[in-house]
């Protein structure tokens, strides 16, 4: 069953022109040459859920983030040949006007380097899109790397951002969030620790006013081997946080202001949460994940007041791997959220558009 749906979805995606790649130079953004639209065709895969493919392609297409800026949807995602190796992954950057129909607006490639985990956010203040992601060269070496969105197919150059610490030591920024003219991010060590004990690799960062630069306010204390982490704040400037574990399940990071310390409340989900990320909804935390030990996504609603999960969604996917996924309300309707993930499959790979009316799902 879970086979034909996904054959259904893909299935919806109609190609019906392109043209040929070209090398992206090195260090410049690379012109949009994929001029394939996709028709987004949703079926019904749960009570309020409803899911499509926007993209299908024979290579490895994974790792999504979604937003809504400028009347436009945007969905972002990496294309390589392997979840890791193989060619140097570049970024690709899907666009619509009405979610019915998507066209690859910009691909960003860096000459030589895998370009990994790209992510949407934006300055509600400035009212200004940023695109972040960063880079592996072959070395190890690891950069993140930021650029703004101008105008249709115009990107500026993506400029690295800094992230030491009084340490000297590098770390990944996941994911930004914007609040109050900063952005915020927790960041993680590289290489990994293996010791479900180590504390010292996962810490909170806050940016100065470009968004280029990151001090850290302090060590999060975690332990389980924690990488990927989401943050978010609510109306009374309470920062929220979620993290992957590789060693423990995750649990839930609560931060006031100045936000130099984060209380955990531990097995807050019952599970492991891959690539979380979520949103305030009412009286709800909107959480989505792959689970950690099944390898299906899940969307998860969570009460924080009585510290329960209210209800779990898994996602269909026949595929080797799904995840990654990108959250965002509708404008038009604060009731809808859209989800974007991707499955790889058999013979390529999909990014998945999932519509969920919270009327009815909760």
């Amino acid at each position: 069953m879970r086979a034909l749906l996904v054959f259904v979805l893909a299935a919806s995606t109609v190609l019906y022109s392109c043209r040929k790649s070209q090398t992206p130079k090195s260090n410049e953004l690379d012109e949009p040459v994929d001029t394939t639209t996709y028709f987004y065709t949703p079926v019904s895969i749960g009570k309020g859920v409803v899911a499509g493919s926007v993209y299908k392609t024979n290579e490895f297409a994974a790792f999504t983030d979604l937003t809504f800026f400028d009347k436009a949807w945007f969905i972002v995602y990496r294309v390589g040949s392997n979840h890791v190796g193989g060619t140097d992954g570049v970024i690709k950057i899907l666009k619509s006007t009405d979610t019915k129909t998507w066209q690859v607006d910009k691909t960003i490639a860096l000459n030589g380097l895998d370009l990994r985990d790209p992510k949407l956010e934006i300055d509600t203040y400035s009212n200004k899109l940023y695109l972040t992601f960063f880079s592996s060269e072959k070395t190890g070496k690891k950069l993140n790397y930021i650029c703004e969105y101008k105008r249709a197919h115009q990107w500026t150059v993506p400029e690295q951002m800094s992230s030491e610490t009084d340490k000297g030591l590098n770390f990944l920024l996941w994911r930004l969030t914007y609040y109050k003219n900063k952005m915020f991010s927790v960041g993680y060590r590289f290489p990994i620790s293996n010791d479900s004990t180590y504390k010292g690799g996962i810490e909170l960062f806050e940016s100065t006013k470009d968004f280029k630069q990151y001090k850290s306010l302090g060590n999060l204390e975690m332990a389980g081997v924690p990488t990927e982490a989401t943050v978010r704040f609510d109306e009374n400037s309470i920062m929220y946080c979620i993290s992957r574990t590789e060693k423990k399940n995750s649990p839930m990071g609560i931060a006031y202001p100045p936000y130099q310390k984060m209380r955990w409340i531990e097995e807050a989900f019952l599970t492991r949460i891959s690539s979380p990320n979520f949103l305030l909804y009412k009286k709800h935390f909107l959480i989505t994940g792959r689970d950690g030990r099944t390898g299906i996504l899940k969307f998860i609603s969570y009460d924080p007041k009585a510290s329960k999960v209210e209800k779990v969604f898994s996602f269909p996917f026949a595929g080797k791997e799904t995840g990654y996924a990108g959250m965002c309300f509708n404008p038009s309707n604060p009731n809808e959220l859209l989800i974007s993930y991707y499955s790889i499959e058999a013979n390529g790979s999909s990014i998945f558009l999932a519509r969920i009316d919270l009327s009815q799902f909760l």
